[in-house]
């Protein structure tokens, strides 16, 4: 019978959307899978930065620190032993880092 047959066709049609329609939902999870992965290594390289940064400016602050120390060592010991002309090369010196903001 003809309304049979198109009940019948109708229902393939449906059936074949919602086969359709579960391949687009995992395609979907898929997808949502990878950008979690992707997020996840996204964090983890972030932290890296920040790890790698944070030793970063120790090290930078620890040289600066070195660098302030040897300028007055110099500059201490040059005024000792009474060498005018290397003191005041060694204050310039201060006055250079003190200037670059590397000495208080």
């Amino acid at each position: 019978s003809e309304a049979g047959q198109r009940v019948a066709a109708q229902v393939r049609n449906v059936e074949a959307l919602a086969q359709q329609r579960e391949r687009e939902i995992e395609q979907l999870r898929r997808a949502q899978r990878r950008l979690e992965v992707d997020a996840a290594a996204a964090r983890r390289d972030a932290q890296a930065a920040r790890s790698l940064l944070a030793r970063t400016r120790r090290r930078a602050e620890e040289e600066e620190e070195e660098a302030r120390s040897a300028a007055r060592s110099r500059s201490t010991e040059a005024s000792r032993r009474g060498g005018t002309g290397t003191a005041i090369v060694c204050r310039l010196q201060e006055a250079l880092l003190r200037c670059e903001g590397r000495l208080e």
